[in-house]
């Protein structure tokens, strides 16, 4: 038992407080950084710069502007992953109940993913990870209202600095962590009535942490595995074997199925345990149900150099040009303050008795400028002219784009990722550029993958342990479709026990997913005319409309009536009743035939005995007994063969109903094509021929209308059709389609 006893107390909390602080020394810079690139991400509070520049600026009172060029790039880099959907996937790791188990827990694992919104967690953790180089959510259960069942959930950490994990991981996604730590705020006031009796001293150290204030008080969340030894058991039941572990058993379940314990052995498993801690009291203890550390990870960069850790985002790389591009900013926007009022050229005495009106020609709206017209050698002066202003140094304009140049070249994200203009012109530039710049970050994608992963598995070690009642659960389907299953009732698997492999797959939404397969199917449907004879109506059901149901229902019946068995044909993974059928008499044959093999032993064996104490009479009957049994053998084993033949003949035969149906329903559609082109090519033939012949016609006979030329006659039971060419007023024949009975 991993419960904490009130002696063992103290000590118990006393090396946690050891572990914490452990984490903090080794992560205190790491975490400076990270705060630092927090701040600088929300560019607010003149957070973009060092505080020194801003105190030296202020106190010079120079002008430092902030200007957010940085968020381009890491926000390209988060708005990628929102298109993504990352979907776990169950696969189990043996044939025949397990692939119905697994089936079933995939579709738990979906309905858990979409009721939590888990999105939203990984969403914010990769954002973190993006900018501060990690990010965390965590994977815990909680009871339903009013009821016993409780169910998993998933919840975002909006903190990174409160999570501490174990220094000693290795993996990328955190999931060799033995212990972890969540520091959470609560209001003073609520933690009180919660805890009447806890102390709210809080923990010591951590110099950015604050553990208690007139309003708040922090708790430590400890998370902590514990090894423990548990006895293996491999039972057989009715033929099929099964593994169990023996502490899961109550006394009596356990001496129901001793007899039945054909192996066990001693094994090292794992538990994990939740704490919750402050000063020196354990506010709250209890097993979890997972197997696995419930704190997900995602990273961005992280390396260890010279025994420091170095952990990064996409942000820490382009940080200082970001405070470069300020200051060059400033410092044009300082010239440009320090740059003198418009200033004139003027003659001696053409400003004369108009020196005011001049003076303040910069600070009024005066529309006009008065002064006296002066001559030099008889020579018209010209007015006062204005001194153009040098504008602001073309090398600090320079500059600024030469750092934003830098900027790309570090991140790898050029114009064609942002969206901007850039030197590619083609689709396929252009692409070209953009998966430029996605490679170059994959890293983050990669590292999110590994997360989800193991939020995957941590899901999956625990649903047996939740949803081990008798209930109802929600399942969801590839499609977003979802249903209800009663598990765990007296003929049910429930979600199993053994392994499964859980792998993660990112591409487009569900919802991505249904509108390509809807579009992709729509251009088939156009483009090829076997698919509009013979699948119409699932290109309808894939469609998004109401009432779509309703018409793909019509539409099968209709292709049914057309093309007869093509709809109602028995896809390979569906089961033939008649081949069933058959299967389950040829088993029944089969196991009949080792017994009667057993009986024949039997009766040898008395025939022996018989002999031997030279008891012919029984002795002949038994071998009339034996030989009866063998000719019955015999039969069976026919009757096998037989069957065996029956049922390869039905499958050929199946194969071929559904080969003569696909070519019957090509040849009458290319049939129907052809010979609508031989009458089309027909009928313009006789009305050309008819027009060549009208044409040669001596001019010197008088001109009326020439007689009507039948160039086509059906018969089609009752019903005469005839194309007939005629002449029209304009000297030209038209071709005239006449039906009679």
């Amino acid at each position: 038992m991993a419960k904490i006893s009130a002696e063992k107390q103290p000590e118990f909390i006393a090396k946690a407080k050891k572990r914490w602080q452990v984490i903090d020394d080794y992560e205190s810079d790491q975490r400076d950084e990270m705060l630092d690139d927090s701040k600088f991400s929300v560019a607010d509070n003149d957070w973009q710069w060092l505080s020194d520049d801003v105190t030296a600026r202020k106190a010079s009172n120079r002008p430092f502007i902030t200007v957010d060029r940085t968020s381009q790039f890491t926000d390209n880099v988060k708005n990628n992953y929102r298109q993504q959907n990352p979907a776990i996937k169950i696969s189990p790791t043996d044939e025949g109940e397990q692939e119905k188990v697994a089936e079933r827990r995939q579709g738990l694992v979906r309905h858990i993913s979409y009721t939590s919104k888990a999105q939203m967690a990984r969403t914010q953790a990769f954002d973190d990870s993006v900018t501060m180089g990690r990010g965390h959510y965590l994977v815990k259960t909680e009871y339903l209202p009013d009821s016993f069942n409780q169910i998993i959930t998933e919840e975002p950490i909006n903190d990174p600095l409160s999570v501490y994990c174990d220094i000693r991981r290795k993996k990328p996604d955190y999931s060799d962590c033995e212990w972890g730590f969540i520091l959470t705020p609560h209001l003073r006031e609520e933690f009180e009535d919660m805890y009447p009796d806890a102390s709210v001293a809080g923990w010591s150290g951590g110099k950015d942490v604050v553990w208690a204030t007139e309003t708040t008080v922090t708790v430590a969340e400890y998370y902590l595995k514990h090894p423990v030894k548990r006895t293996l058991l491999k039972v057989e039941e009715g033929g099929l074997t099964r593994t169990l572990y023996k502490d899961e058993l109550e006394d009596v379940k356990y001496k129901e199925i001793k007899s039945k314990v054909i192996e066990e052995r001693e094994v090292d498993d794992r538990e994990w345990w939740y704490y919750k801690l402050i000063d020196d009291d354990i506010l709250e203890q209890r097993k979890l149900p997972f197997k696995e550390f419930p704190i997900i990870t995602f990273i961005g960069q992280e390396t260890v150099v010279d025994g420091e850790l170095s952990l990064r985002g996409l942000l820490r790389k382009i940080k200082q040009l970001g405070r470069l591009y300020n200051f060059v900013t400033s410092q044009i926007a300082e010239l440009i303050s320090l740059a003198p009022k418009t200033r004139y050229i003027a003659a001696e005495g053409q400003l004369e008795d108009y020196e005011n009106e001049w003076a303040n020609a910069n600070t009024t709206a005066n529309p006009t400028l008065t002064y006296k017209p002066k001559t030099h050698e008889g020579q018209l002066l010209p007015p006062p002219q204005p001194i153009p202003y040098a504008g602001i140094p073309v090398g600090l304009e320079t500059q600024r784009q030469d750092i934003v140049e830098d900027m790309k070249a570090v991140t790898g994200i050029f114009d064609a990722s942002l969206g901007a203009r850039s030197n590619e012109t083609s689709g396929v530039a252009i692409k070209a550029r953009q998966a430029e710049g996605a490679n170059s970050n994959y890293h983050f994608m990669q590292n999110m993958s590994y997360g989800v992963t193991h939020e995957g598995n941590v899901i999956n070690s625990a649903l047996a342990t939740v949803y081990d009642m008798e209930r109802t659960i929600e399942i969801m389907g590839e499609l977003d479709e979802q249903k209800r299953e009663k598990i765990n009732g007296p003929d049910d698997v429930g979600l199993g026990t053994g392994n499964f492999n859980v792998t993660v797959s990112v591409g487009p939404s569900s919802n991505t997913q249904r509108e390509e397969t809807a579009a992709a199917m729509m251009e088939m449907f156009t483009q090829v005319g076997l698919v509009q004879n013979v699948a119409s109506d699932l290109v309808i059901s894939m469609q998004d409309w109401p009432g779509k149901e309703e018409l793909a229902k019509r539409l099968k019946f209709a292709i049914e009536q057309q093309f007869p068995g093509i709809t109602s044909q028995i896809a390979e993974d569906e089961e033939n009743p008649q081949l069933v059928a058959m299967s389950q008499e040829l088993q029944r044959y089969q196991e009949q035939f080792p017994q009667m093999q057993q009986q024949v032993q039997q009766l040898q064996q008395a025939l022996d005995k018989s002999n031997a104490d030279k008891n012919a009479a029984d002795a002949g009957k038994v071998q009339v007994d034996m030989k009866t049994l063998e000719l019955k053998g015999q039969e069976l084993q026919l009757e096998n063969k037989k069957i065996e033949g029956e049922l390869k003949l039905k499958a050929k035969e199946l194969e071929n109903e559904l080969v003569i149906a696909d070519m019957k329903a090509s040849t009458d559609v290319h049939t129907n094509q052809e010979k609508n082109q031989v009458e089309l090519i027909k009928n313009e033939t006789s009305a050309q021929t008819a027009q060549l012949n009208a044409s040669k016609e001596p001019e010197s006979e008088p001109k009326g209308k020439a007689p009507d030329q039948i160039v086509n006659v059906e018969v089609k039971g009752s019903k005469v059709k005839k194309s007939v060419i005629t002449p029209n007023e304009n000297g030209s024949f038209d071709v005239v389609t006449e039906e009679a009975d």
